[in-house]
Protein backbone atom coordinates (compact mmCIF):
# COMPACT_ATOMS: atom_id res chain seq x y z
CA UNK A 1 0.00 0.00 0.00
CA UNK A 2 1.23 3.77 -0.86
CA UNK A 3 -1.13 5.88 0.70
CA UNK A 4 0.38 10.12 0.05
CA UNK A 5 -1.04 13.07 0.75
CA UNK A 6 -1.54 14.91 -2.60
CA UNK A 7 -1.75 19.21 -2.53
CA UNK A 8 -3.87 20.30 -5.63
CA UNK A 9 -4.26 24.17 -4.42
CA UNK A 10 -6.68 25.67 -5.08
CA UNK A 11 -10.09 24.26 -5.97
CA UNK A 12 -13.00 26.23 -7.30
CA UNK A 13 -16.26 24.89 -6.70
CA UNK A 14 -19.36 24.77 -8.63
CA UNK A 15 -20.56 27.47 -6.49
CA UNK A 16 -17.64 29.57 -6.98
CA UNK A 17 -16.64 29.77 -4.05
CA UNK A 18 -13.25 28.45 -3.41
CA UNK A 19 -11.69 26.34 -1.42
CA UNK A 20 -7.99 27.36 -0.77
CA UNK A 21 -4.61 24.81 -0.43
CA UNK A 22 -6.62 21.37 -1.17
CA UNK A 23 -4.74 18.16 0.27
CA UNK A 24 -6.38 14.95 -0.97
CA UNK A 25 -5.24 11.40 0.46
CA UNK A 26 -4.62 9.13 -2.23
CA UNK A 27 -4.27 5.33 -1.41
CA UNK A 28 -2.87 2.65 -3.90
CA UNK A 29 -2.35 -0.82 -3.78
CA UNK A 30 -1.02 -3.59 -6.27
CA UNK A 31 0.84 -3.14 -9.77
CA UNK A 32 2.35 -0.04 -10.97
CA UNK A 33 -0.35 1.83 -12.88
CA UNK A 34 0.71 1.34 -16.86
CA UNK A 35 0.85 4.69 -18.54
CA UNK A 36 -2.44 3.73 -20.77
CA UNK A 37 -4.34 3.01 -17.73
CA UNK A 38 -5.41 -0.60 -18.67
CA UNK A 39 -4.52 -1.96 -15.07
CA UNK A 40 -5.88 0.64 -13.23
CA UNK A 41 -9.18 0.71 -10.87
CA UNK A 42 -10.68 3.82 -9.20
CA UNK A 43 -12.82 3.14 -6.70
CA UNK A 44 -14.49 5.95 -5.25
CA UNK A 45 -16.03 5.63 -1.61
CA UNK A 46 -19.08 6.00 -0.40
CA UNK A 47 -20.25 8.57 2.38
CA UNK A 48 -18.15 6.69 5.47
CA UNK A 49 -15.58 4.42 3.60
CA UNK A 50 -12.22 6.43 2.77
CA UNK A 51 -9.48 5.63 0.62
CA UNK A 52 -8.06 2.64 1.85
CA UNK A 53 -10.42 0.92 0.02
CA UNK A 54 -9.32 -3.10 1.02
CA UNK A 55 -10.56 -2.09 4.12
CA UNK A 56 -13.91 -1.88 3.03
CA UNK A 57 -14.53 -3.51 0.15
CA UNK A 58 -12.16 -6.48 0.61
CA UNK A 59 -14.46 -8.74 -1.71
CA UNK A 60 -13.88 -6.10 -4.89
CA UNK A 61 -10.32 -5.05 -4.34
CA UNK A 62 -7.29 -6.96 -2.83
CA UNK A 63 -5.74 -10.83 -2.83
CA UNK A 64 -8.00 -12.78 -4.39
CA UNK A 65 -10.35 -10.85 -4.71
CA UNK A 66 -12.42 -9.70 -7.99
CA UNK A 67 -9.53 -6.84 -8.97
CA UNK A 68 -6.94 -8.55 -7.53
CA UNK A 69 -3.90 -6.44 -6.66
CA UNK A 70 -1.29 -9.09 -8.04
CA UNK A 71 -2.82 -8.10 -11.48
CA UNK A 72 -4.28 -4.78 -11.30
CA UNK A 73 -3.24 -1.13 -9.54
CA UNK A 74 -6.30 -0.34 -7.46
CA UNK A 75 -6.55 3.31 -6.43
CA UNK A 76 -8.99 5.11 -3.63
CA UNK A 77 -8.98 8.98 -2.71
CA UNK A 78 -10.64 10.30 -0.03
CA UNK A 79 -13.47 12.41 -0.80
CA UNK A 80 -13.23 16.04 -0.51
CA UNK A 81 -15.02 16.55 2.68
CA UNK A 82 -14.08 13.72 4.18
CA UNK A 83 -12.91 13.13 7.15
CA UNK A 84 -9.94 10.97 6.57
CA UNK A 85 -7.24 12.97 5.37
CA UNK A 86 -8.67 15.03 2.36
CA UNK A 87 -9.42 18.48 2.88
CA UNK A 88 -12.84 19.40 4.84
CA UNK A 89 -14.42 20.94 8.25
CA UNK A 90 -11.88 19.62 10.32
CA UNK A 91 -9.04 20.64 8.42
CA UNK A 92 -7.45 24.83 9.21
CA UNK A 93 -8.71 27.43 6.99
CA UNK A 94 -7.00 29.92 5.76
CA UNK A 95 -7.20 31.60 9.50
CA UNK A 96 -5.55 28.99 11.46
CA UNK A 97 -8.79 27.77 12.40
CA UNK A 98 -10.98 24.46 11.72
CA UNK A 99 -13.32 25.05 8.81
CA UNK A 100 -15.90 23.52 11.14
CA UNK A 101 -19.40 24.55 10.09
CA UNK A 102 -17.82 27.33 7.65
CA UNK A 103 -16.62 24.69 5.17
CA UNK A 104 -18.34 25.18 1.80
CA UNK A 105 -21.35 22.73 0.39
CA UNK A 106 -19.45 20.41 -2.03
CA UNK A 107 -20.93 18.37 -5.13
CA UNK A 108 -20.11 15.68 -6.00
CA UNK A 109 -19.25 17.16 -9.57
CA UNK A 110 -16.50 19.34 -6.72
CA UNK A 111 -15.29 15.69 -5.41
CA UNK A 112 -14.53 14.34 -8.72
CA UNK A 113 -12.59 17.59 -9.83
CA UNK A 114 -10.30 17.13 -7.16
CA UNK A 115 -9.79 13.41 -7.45
CA UNK A 116 -9.42 13.95 -11.10
CA UNK A 117 -6.46 16.49 -10.44
CA UNK A 118 -5.10 14.67 -7.43
CA UNK A 119 -4.85 11.29 -9.65
CA UNK A 120 -3.39 12.86 -11.82
CA UNK A 121 -0.71 14.80 -9.76
CA UNK A 122 0.54 11.21 -9.04
CA UNK A 123 0.35 10.01 -12.84
CA UNK A 124 -2.73 8.61 -12.95
CA UNK A 125 -4.99 10.35 -15.68
CA UNK A 126 -7.09 7.04 -17.24
CA UNK A 127 -8.56 3.98 -15.80
CA UNK A 128 -9.52 0.73 -17.06
CA UNK A 129 -12.67 0.84 -14.45
CA UNK A 130 -14.23 3.18 -11.98
CA UNK A 131 -16.75 1.40 -9.74
CA UNK A 132 -18.55 1.85 -6.78
CA UNK A 133 -21.53 2.08 -4.65
CA UNK A 134 -23.81 4.32 -2.64
CA UNK A 135 -21.68 7.93 -2.88
CA UNK A 136 -18.87 6.54 -4.44
CA UNK A 137 -21.50 5.50 -7.21
CA UNK A 138 -22.58 9.18 -7.92
CA UNK A 139 -19.00 9.72 -8.03
CA UNK A 140 -18.49 6.79 -10.67
CA UNK A 141 -21.61 8.00 -12.59
CA UNK A 142 -19.97 11.60 -12.71
CA UNK A 143 -16.46 10.39 -13.75
CA UNK A 144 -18.40 8.63 -16.58
CA UNK A 145 -20.46 12.02 -17.66
CA UNK A 146 -17.72 14.57 -17.26
CA UNK A 147 -14.47 12.13 -18.35
CA UNK A 148 -15.74 9.44 -20.74
CA UNK A 149 -12.46 9.50 -22.71
CA UNK A 150 -10.54 8.78 -19.60
CA UNK A 151 -12.37 6.28 -18.42
CA UNK A 152 -13.12 2.89 -20.58
CA UNK A 153 -15.83 0.72 -17.87
CA UNK A 154 -17.99 2.28 -15.44
CA UNK A 155 -19.74 0.01 -12.88
CA UNK A 156 -22.39 1.33 -10.09
CA UNK A 157 -23.79 -0.55 -7.32
CA UNK A 158 -26.63 0.70 -5.46
CA UNK A 159 -26.75 4.55 -6.72
CA UNK A 160 -28.78 6.71 -8.49
CA UNK A 161 -28.07 9.50 -10.88
CA UNK A 162 -30.05 12.22 -8.65
CA UNK A 163 -32.16 12.17 -5.68
CA UNK A 164 -35.83 11.80 -5.25
CA UNK A 165 -38.36 13.51 -3.12
CA UNK A 166 -38.09 10.41 -0.39
CA UNK A 167 -34.44 10.82 -0.15
CA UNK A 168 -34.48 14.68 0.48
CA UNK A 169 -37.10 13.77 3.03
CA UNK A 170 -34.62 11.31 4.19
CA UNK A 171 -31.50 13.07 4.20
CA UNK A 172 -33.42 16.25 5.96
CA UNK A 173 -34.29 14.14 8.94
CA UNK A 174 -30.87 12.66 9.39
CA UNK A 175 -29.81 16.29 9.27
CA UNK A 176 -32.23 17.35 11.58
CA UNK A 177 -31.03 15.01 14.31
CA UNK A 178 -27.54 15.82 14.02
CA UNK A 179 -28.17 19.41 14.37
CA UNK A 180 -30.35 18.92 17.62
CA UNK A 181 -28.04 16.81 19.24
CA UNK A 182 -26.66 18.71 21.98
CA UNK A 183 -23.11 18.31 21.07
CA UNK A 184 -23.29 19.33 18.02
CA UNK A 185 -22.56 23.17 18.92
CA UNK A 186 -23.57 25.02 15.95
CA UNK A 187 -21.35 22.86 13.55
CA UNK A 188 -18.41 23.49 16.15
CA UNK A 189 -18.53 19.53 17.85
Amino acid sequence: MIEQDVEIGALELVSGEVIPNVVQQVTRYGREPLPDGSNVVFVPHALSGSSRVLEWWGGIAGTGALFDVAEWCVVGVNALGGCYGSTGPSSLASDGQRWGPRFPVVTVADMVEAQRRALKAVGIERFAVVISGSLGGQQTLQWARAHDKLVNHAIVVGTFDHLRAQGIAQNGVAREAIRLDPRFKGGWY
